[in-house]
């Protein structure tokens, strides 16, 4: 199997993070989604990775969809409960790391893609209100436990440490381990998992 994506995309890091914790051989090939002559459109129409392209080509997508067939081809360390409602939880948590994401990202490119004269700082704002409010969320969800659900490793946090660690290398005035210090020690104990440390995108610069 082939993952396209991108080393520092925190979408194609959660989908890394499940194949080194399920055990399964994959290659990575790397695609620049932000790029203007991306070949990514020849294998998702919407033009965003990650993708994962099956030994038949046939391509999957999005992360959310990429890491359910994932969890269900082995049973080695199953990170979606059984049950459907707690299932229903867990993804749901990772709806709300990868929306955090998608309004941080949406700000972020606001400021770096657009000249001055043409960034609209009501457009960051509201992005970033969605940041603050699933930080707040998340903080109050997870309290003092070890793991965001039912307290085992799922992919809830696989997604949010995703997304802690993206706003540390991209966005630090987020200051999020300053005004939740449980996330900072909830994210300090995820971060030392080798699917963690194998996967920092600080290791890239793409």
């Amino acid at each position: 199997m082939q993952l396209v994506g991108s080393i520092t995309s925190p979408f194609s890091r959660k989908v890394r993070i499940c194949f080194i914790e399920k055990c399964i051989p994959y290659e990575l090939l790397i695609e620049d989604g932000w790029d203007v002559n991306t070949k990514l459109h020849a294998i998702n129409p919407l033009g965003k990775i990650p993708c994962l392209v099956l030994p038949n080509d046939c391509p999957i997508f999005d992360s959310s969809v990429i890491v359910d067939y994932i969890d269900g081809m082995s049973e080695i360390n199953l990170l979606l409960p059984q049950l459907s409602l707690d299932r229903a939880h867990v993804k749901t948590f990772e709806a709300l790391a990868d929306g955090l994401l998608d309004a941080a990202i949406l700000a972020r490119r606001e400021r770096i893609s657009r000249p001055l004269a043409e960034q609209s700082e009501a457009w960051i704002e509201r992005q970033m209100g969605k940041v603050q409010a699933s930080l707040q969320c998340i903080s109050d969800s997870i309290g003092a436990s070890e793991y965001c659900y039912l307290n085992m490793f799922t992919i809830a946090d696989i997604a949010i440490g995703c997304a802690l660690d993206w706003l540390d290398f991209r966005l630090p005035e987020v200051q999020w381990r300053t005004t939740h210090p449980n996330l900072d020690i909830y994210f300090s104990r995820l971060s030392l998992r080798s699917s963690f440390l194998m996967t920092d995108p600080r290791k890239a610069t793409i």
